[in-house]
């Protein structure tokens, strides 16, 4: 398991995309009931496009942040996303 001390870089996670302020998609985490923010693409094998759109709350991006318009998530820097610079 990694040490949770090691430095970190926030990076684009580009799995996830943001909703605009006109959404009305609320977060899918169970008994939460606030509006959604951001989406994240998760596979699906029924999906025609082997995957679906599952929309959370800024509570519930599981690690990430939002900044300048992009979901951000930290990884270790010489990491191969940390190298790519991505997610």
């Amino acid at each position: 398991m990694a040490n949770m001390t090691t430095e970190r870089i926030w990076i684009e996670d580009r799995n996830w995309r943001l909703l605009g302020k006109d959404s009305v998609s609320h977060c899918r985490m169970k008994g939460c009931h606030e509006l959604a923010v951001a989406e994240v693409a998760r596979h699906h094998s029924r999906a025609i496009a082997g995957f679906t759109w599952w929309a959370y709350c800024s509570e519930h991006l599981y690690g990430r942040h939002i900044v300048d318009g992009k979901v951000e998530v930290a990884v270790v820097p010489d990491s191969p996303f940390g190298q790519r610079g991505y997610v």
